[in-house]
């Protein structure tokens, strides 16, 4: 059949043309179980299963330093392999994140702000050293996570943009193409659009970017998950977000800045992911009985949308990496020691699109299997 047309615009050219890099979720320096040449093998089957060449990492500070502020020597010795396997493997830092303070760390904030910022500033300084030994050159650096969200950020925006500072301070000197960003949760956040007005316009040439979490039919909800009945047609058809962050990217405050979806994705609910879950909420889930096809069909219909998005923009004449430049898919494979926000992980286990079978060995889930032709007919062939 042959392509759409409307005067010289085909939608077979339009999606050929987009360069819209996909990456997903990593956490694999959590884990302490694997060896070195498994974490190469872990990385190799990303990359393979799922046709992304491009990972969001991130190193924690309450792992790094112990209570003293000193280095903890086994974390980055796990953080050092995974970044020297990265290499390796063939597989791109798309964005580095420095998130995840420890509850000691976050009192010390609250009763000397100073310390803080200079324990944080150390782990920054130390990712840098990392990723210059490892040879990994990370695109983008991002500082702290949703710090719209006291769910996720438990610092005032005066320290964030701190931070932000100190971030650029420790990477552009190693890596001056290096784009510093941080990221604001846009559905199930008050007034998002506001604090990232005023988040630009307080941290300044600091921040060269902003990333946009965005689960279209799950944080509107409650656990997480789309609602009750609704298909997966229905669910995750949103796109709300988008228009309001295209326009400032193109007209408005973004204008300049390295925009894009730092978190997107669909999750495969089933009740024995989550066995210690109170009996309430695996009542709950087993009325809902989401499969992998469910996540399968939910990444259909969210790249079905992004598509008809990007189509609308690219009639107009604007290319779509001209408004997201890349888009994050959560959550890359299923590890051990994953640093949760939500009750018995929900905000994890069910997203992840490469677990291991019976034998051990990853293979991806219905989704996973999908996603890699998703991404190369929607958002453009990856390198």
């Amino acid at each position: 059949m042959a392509p759409e047309i409307q005067g010289d615009f085909t939608i077979e050219a339009a999606r050929h043309a987009r360069k819209v890099e996909a990456f997903v979720t990593d956490y694999l320096p959590d884990d302490p179980t694997f060896s070195y040449e498994d974490r190469v093998e872990y990385y190799r089957k990303l990359k393979d299963h799922l046709g992304v060449s491009s990972l969001r990492t991130e190193l924690r500070p309450k792992d790094m330093l112990d209570e003293e502020g000193n280095f903890v020597e086994s974390t980055v010795k796990r953080y050092e392999d995974s970044l020297k396997a990265m290499k390796e493997a063939g597989v791109s830092m798309g964005v580095l994140v420095l998130f995840t303070p420890s509850k000691s760390q976050y009192e010390l904030a609250k009763k000397n702000p100073e310390q803080f910022v200079y324990l944080y500033e150390k782990c920054a300084q130390k990712s840098a050293a990392m990723c210059l030994e490892a040879g990994v050159t990370p695109t983008r650096v991002q500082a702290m996570n949703e710090v719209n969200t006291s769910f996720q950020t438990k610092v005032g925006l005066e320290t964030t943009i701190k931070l932000i500072q100190k971030t650029s301070e420790a990477f552009k000197a190693a890596f001056p193409e290096a784009k510093i960003i941080t990221t604001v949760l846009t559905a199930g956040a008050k007034d998002w659009q506001g604090f990232t007005r005023t988040l630009v316009e307080k941290a300044g040439a600091s921040l060269d970017g902003v990333g946009f979490d965005y689960y279209p039919g799950t944080y509107e909800n409650p656990a997480g998950v789309p609602i009750i009945g609704k298909k997966p047609y229905e669910a995750f058809a949103g796109t709300t977000p988008y228009r309001w962050i295209a326009d400032e990217k193109l007209h408005g405050i973004l204008r300049g800045k390295d925009v894009l979806l730092a978190e997107i994705g669909a999750p495969a609910v089933v009740p024995e992911d989550i066995p210690d879950a109170p009996k309430i909420a695996r009542n709950i889930l087993a009325k809902l009985r989401y499969d992998y096809r469910h996540q399968r069909f939910g990444y259909d219909r969210i790249l079905q949308t992004l598509d008809h998005f990007f189509l609308d923009a690219e009639r107009k004449g604007v290319a779509a990496q001209n408004i997201f430049s890349a888009i994050g898919f959560f959550q890359g494979g299923r590890v051990q020691g994953v640093d949760t926000k939500a009750p018995w992980g929900i905000d994890f286990v069910p997203f992840t699109l490469l677990r291991k079978d019976a034998k051990g060995t990853f293979q991806p889930t219905e989704a996973g299997k999908h996603l890699s032709y998703l991404i190369q007919t929607r958002l453009g062939l990856q390198q």
